[in-house]
């Protein structure tokens, strides 16, 4: 398993939310 894999996976998911978020908020 690759920590820094699942890592960077995670960030980008929170990122993505962030993203969805905004919109739904407009």
């Amino acid at each position: 398993m690759n920590i820094t894999g699942q890592l960077s996976l995670h960030e980008s998911l929170i990122a993505e939310t962030k993203l969805l978020m905004d919109l739904i908020r407009s």
